[in-house]
């Protein structure tokens, strides 16, 4: 009886020691068998032809860096739809584990709709919308334009497609019903029109309208013009469209004398000079020959006065003469007009309006300072009340000709009685005082008369180049 309990005793003995194997064994391996787990969701799903980026697993363990011990078996292709499996096993050892994700690709994405023209369109009241087009592409379907329904509200336009998949888009263009734009003038010869004295004005223009087109007929025109009296008059135009936005011009109407055929008149640039005007003007004296002298800046304040108190117009040619500041811009040149015009009147008393621009108003040189400077200031000297005076007779004393034979040859071969006679002079040139009184003494022989220039002098004025 006491081996019996002798041989339980033992019996109960050796189960609680195999039971502490048996639990340090699941302690170890607990300890000692990784973890693991995927990265990233079990399922997923994916736009077809878009890119599968593996997640991987997440693995913890005492051992070293196990990432050599697992295999990844990917299938996936995301350019066909369907539902595929990556697996992935790692093996260390005795221990062995598989995993799996689940990948559903298919097309979940809508086709794109591109608009041609604006997402945002402006139309003039009670305009119709004329479709400028749209492009419609689905990433699986392609192109899929044919099926887009497009319907019109009162404030958009709205465009809608579906593709296969039963994936929708929609793309709205908003229409804006508004007109902001005002009537737009076209006048034939400019916003200054000069006419000769007793001349028929023919008042030719037009406006044009972005919402009601040519609209002409409705501008009321105010103001008075007398084609047989010498003066500057202003009319005024006005415009009113549909929308009533307004607009309103006024242009200057120059009534200046006929011209003159066969009348010569003399003019003098870059002076006064001290060397040779003060002999000119004794030759004009002596044959008793009005002229114009357009004079440059900082000149000799005698010489001014005499010119005007000799009875020769005095004309405004540039105060500093250097293209490079006159013609940067056209605040530039009327700073430096300004600077000019108010010396000579602080001299002479003379309010002068007549001016020539360095270069001629055909000048190109002005066009590397500024393009399209002289048609601006062209323009711009006139609406002030200026008028600009070119030539059609260049003596060419400051270039080619030379001596006074020359200067002598060039102007006689160029008269004529059958237009008027504007003859570009410089009266700092030696050569243009010695063939001045032979010019002079050939034009009366001639039976051509001299003039200066005045306000209401026809211009001779040359094409702008620039």
């Amino acid at each position: 009886m006491d081996k019996v309990k002798s041989q339980r005793k033992d019996c109960s003995i050796l189960e609680n020691i195999l039971s502490s194997i048996i639990f340090l064994i699941f302690v170890c391996l607990f300890i000692l068998v990784p973890k693991v787990k995927l990265e990233g969701p079990k399922e997923m799903i994916l736009d077809v032809g878009s890119t599968y980026h593996e997640k991987g697993l997440l693995v913890s363990s005492l051992n070293a860096n196990l990432s050599n011990k697992i295999k990844i078996t990917n299938e996936v292709d995301t350019s066909k739809t369907g539902t595929y499996k990556v697996n992935y096993e790692i093996r260390n050892g005795i221990f062995h584990q598989t995993l799996f994700r689940y990948i559903t690709v298919k097309d979940i994405r809508g086709p794109k709709i591109e608009l041609k023209g604006s997402k945002e369109t402006v139309l003039c009241p009670n305009a119709n919308y004329e479709e400028e087009g749209y492009l419609a592409i689905d990433n699986v379907d392609k192109d899929v334009t044919s099926k887009v329904k497009v319907k019109k509200n009162k404030d958009y336009i709205l465009y809608s497609v579906t593709d296969s998949s039963g994936n929708k888009s929609e793309v709205k263009r908003k229409l804006w019903y508004q007109d902001k734009e005002v009537p737009t003038f076209s006048i034939s010869d400019g916003e200054v029109s000069i006419i000769a004295l007793n001349s028929t004005f023919e008042d030719q223009y037009q406006v044009t309208d972005n919402c009601d087109g040519i609209i002409t007929d409705k501008v009321k025109v105010t103001g008075e013009l007398d084609p047989t009296k010498v003066g500057s008059y202003t009319l005024t135009y006005s415009i009113e469209d549909t929308s009533s936005n307004k607009q309103e011009i006024k242009r200057v109407i120059k009534v200046v004398d006929e011209k003159k055929l066969g009348t010569i008149y003399l003019t003098f640039d870059d002076g006064p000079s001290l060397q040779n005007t003060g002999e000119i003007l004794d030759i004009l004296k002596q044959n008793e020959v009005p002229a114009t002298f357009f004079v440059i800046g900082n000149t000799d304040a005698d010489l001014l006065k005499r010119i005007v108190q000799e009875g020769h117009s005095i004309g405004l040619h540039s105060w500093s003469h250097r293209y490079d500041i006159i013609y940067q811009s056209k605040d530039s040149y009327f700073a430096d007009l300004k600077e000019l015009h108010d010396y000579v009147e602080s001299i002479t008393g003379v309010d002068s309006k007549l001016l020539r621009f360095p270069g001629g108003s055909s000048n190109t040189i002005s066009k590397k300072y500024q393009d399209g400077i002289m048609s601006e200031l062209t323009t711009e000297v006139l609406k002030q009340g200026y008028q600009y005076y070119d030539w059609n007779i260049d003596s060419k004393d400051s270039s080619s000709a030379k001596n006074k034979d020359a200067i002598y040859q060039e102007v006689v071969n160029h008269l004529s009685h059958d237009k008027v006679n504007m003859i570009l002079f410089h009266d700092t040139k030696n050569a243009t005082e010695e063939a001045l009184n032979d010019i002079i003494l050939y034009a009366k022989k001639e039976g051509y008369t001299f003039d200066k220039i005045t306000n209401n002098t026809y211009p001779v004025m040359q094409k702008i180049n620039n």
